[in-house]
């Protein structure tokens, strides 16, 4: 705006000094007086045109802050999203690290319950085979012979047999036949 004010005077000042030296000097008045009037229209317009330019750069100068606040709640929005969405991540991880060490515990006691069972069956079996055992042993009905070292459930093999009661043949010192027994 400067560089115009000083062109002006330039002009102004280069037009006074050439019409002051040609004898028309009325016309030279009058056409500086125009170029005059002209540069003032023109300076008037210039200065319009600068204080429009001052308040556009102004609001956009306002409106800037205005942006850039709004790009700051966008990233806190954002940034906020990515702290809740990790959140719900962590959350659901637990969740399923907590479903399989519940789901590891179950396994492991159903696995003890088992050799549990498993243990008591066991020895309800040999209880069982015990009982089994040493009933028939009371008053059981054994045959021997009477060289033999044996005793037997039945006739087995060649021989004389004859019928004795467990107890008594234990008490001679003879053992089961493996065939037998």
């Amino acid at each position: 705006m400067k560089k115009f004010i000083k062109l002006g005077m330039v002009l102004t000042l280069g037009l006074f000094v050439t019409g002051c030296s040609g004898n028309d000097s009325s016309e030279t008045i009058s056409s500086q007086s125009k170029t005059i009037e002209s540069l003032k229209l023109s300076n008037e317009e210039l200065n319009t045109t600068v204080s429009s330019l001052e308040k556009t750069v102004e609001s956009f100068e306002k409106d800037k802050p205005a942006d850039e606040t709004a790009k700051k709640d966008k990233e806190e929005q954002q940034r906020k999203e990515q702290e809740a969405k990790a959140a719900e991540e962590k959350r659901i991880l637990e969740e399923q690290q907590a479903a399989k060490l519940s789901e590891e515990q179950r396994i492991a006691q159903e696995t003890a319950a088992s050799k549990q069972a498993a243990e008591i069956q066991a020895q309800q079996n040999q209880q069982q085979t015990t009982q089994v055992v040493a009933e028939p042993s009371q008053g059981q009905t054994v045959y021997v012979t009477a060289t033999g070292s044996k005793y037997h459930t039945h006739k087995c093999g060649n021989g004389t047999y004859t019928p004795a009661t467990l107890e008594e043949a234990q008490a001679r010192g003879l053992t089961a036949c493996s065939k037998c027994y």
